[in-house]
Order: structure tokens, then sequence, then C-alpha cells
């Protein structure tokens, strides 16, 4: 089920499990009602649901300025197009997809320079894998055995979890026992 902030206007940052990308990711919960699918923590939703830490896919949010007006030029990582780029940070909440500079986007999203092998890669910047999904190669997408998320779950997203890595229909690009 879908977050429900409910009727009332706290802004309570809260945890809710999205079934479509298998992630525990926040929202902002106005304190009352609302429905069964709100974590007070990371540990709670994924003990109650499995989803994956949010930590590990903050550079696959879309940007956010956040509610407030000012004007701090920040960069995000673009999934789209596995770069990083400017945006305008109003000051304020936001999410993580935010950085100071390319160098620590780029270390933290993990940017990496495009390969040397001449050919297409076998993997997607938006971490689908698996059937369903096709890679630039044009074959079925795998994971990237050297990057951060060598592993296809079997909800076709790469990670490097153990419900990514060691679970049954779980693949496991790496190489690495």
């Amino acid at each position: 089920m879908p977050p429900d902030p409910g009727p009332c206007h706290d802004k309570d940052h809260r945890l809710f499990y999205d079934v479509h990308t298998d992630i525990c990711q926040y929202f902002l919960y106005g304190g009352c009602e609302g429905n069964q699918n709100n974590f007070e923590s990371v540990e709670e939703c994924q003990s109650v649901c499995g989803g994956f830490a949010q930590s590990s896919f903050d550079c696959f949010l879309l940007p956010d300025p956040g509610p407030c007006y000012g004007h701090f030029p920040r960069i995000f990582y673009d999934v789209y197009s596995g770069t990083c780029k400017d945006f305008i940070y109003g000051g304020c909440e936001g999410n993580q997809n935010n950085f100071e500079s390319v160098q620590t986007c780029e270390s933290v999203c993990e940017v990496s320079a495009p390969s040397d092998s001449g050919g297409p890669k076998a993997w997607r910047d938006d971490l689908r894998c698996g059937e369903g999904y096709t890679a630039p190669n044009g074959e079925v997408a795998q994971c990237d055995p050297d990057g951060t998320w060598p592993c296809c779950s079997p909800h076709k997203w790469c990670g490097n979890t153990a419900a990514h890595c060691t679970c049954g229909g779980c693949i496991d690009y790496s190489g690495k026992p």
C-alpha cells in the first residue's frame, strides 16, 4: 500500500515500504491516522517488510529542491544519464541525492568512466536487471560485476544485500564467493 500521511499537519520523517522498488523510503507523516505502511526506523521497516536500506539507493532519487526559497547550487546524480548534474536546492528538506560537488556525487554514486572495451555494456544505469530489461548491448540486462550493486534480485533490481546476492533466484555477477 502507498504511504498515507494522514489528515494531521505535523512533518514527521517516517519510512514506508515501496513494493515496486523493494526499498524502504522516507515520506512526511502528518502525525495521526494514516495506514500500517509507516515505520519509525529503517530497521523496523526492513524487519517487517524485508525492504532494503534507503541509503543504498539515495543516488537514484529525483532531485528535490525542498519547500524553502533559498538558491543554493547543488549537484544530483541523474540515474537516466549516469552522470552528476546541477540543480538548485532551496535550503531545507529535499532528499539525500544532493551534493556540494561533482567529485562527491561521483564518489558516493560511483559514477564510472566510460568503458574502454569499445562495446556497449551489459548492465543498465537504472539498476534494473533480468528478463524484461534490455542492456545497451541488446542482451538481457545484468548487474555491473565490478560496481557497488553486482547482484540481481528476483524483483529485477541490482543490489548488494543477501536479498540480491544469496537468495533463491538471485544472480551474483561479481564472481566473488
